[in-house]
């Protein structure tokens, strides 16, 4: 696979090939992802050639969201979102508005709005099924990310961590018997 998108000047050594080794190892096919930390579009573009039928693209940073906008308008599924998250409802209000498959969080680490999800009801956090965090500022809040390990195992999510040249958490809810 190769990006199909315009890429940022710092987009660094990054290839397609590096996203699908961190972010691949969960089934996109069909699903609605809500991408936060979207950047221009990278994510995004991997999800859906890997299958998603659309990406909900949240990015604050607003070089790289004009960026992410042009994408968007070049690559059918991108929905481009500029927002700065600020509160743990402004994540709330992304989850319950377009109900998502899957999460992928990756932000800056001190933003720290993978720990908002502490804070969010538990019929809100279960609306996705995949939860996938790029964890490489996570490393100095261990104590946040043993509560967020807690609290999806809690839910009934498959917790894993794989190391990578930085660590990735996903959280894949269990299939429950009827």
């Amino acid at each position: 696979m190769k990006f199909r998108i315009k890429q940022s000047l710092d987009a660094g050594q990054f290839s397609m090939d590096w996203f699908n080794n961190l972010y691949g190892q969960i089934d996109y096919k069909d699903q609605t992802v809500l991408d936060i930390g979207a950047d221009w579009g990278r994510t995004a573009d991997l999800f859906l050639q890997l299958g998603a039928k659309r990406v909900i693209s949240v990015e604050g940073k607003k070089a790289w969201y004009d960026l992410l906008e042009y994408n968007s308008n070049h690559i059918d599924g991108i929905v481009p979102i500029f927002m700065w998250l600020k509160t743990p409802s402004d994540i709330s209000n992304l989850i319950k508005n377009y109900e998502p498959n899957i999460i992928k969080i990756s932000t800056w680490p001190w933003s720290r709005c993978e720990n908002w999800l502490l804070d969010i009801s538990d019929n809100i956090i279960t609306i996705a099924d995949k939860y996938i965090f790029l964890s490489n500022h996570m490393n100095y809040q261990r104590e946040s990310l043993l509560k967020l390990k807690k609290m999806f195992t809690r839910l009934n999510y498959d917790v894993t961590q794989k190391q990578h040249h930085v660590p990735v958490i996903t959280a894949i809810r269990r299939q429950t018997e009827t």
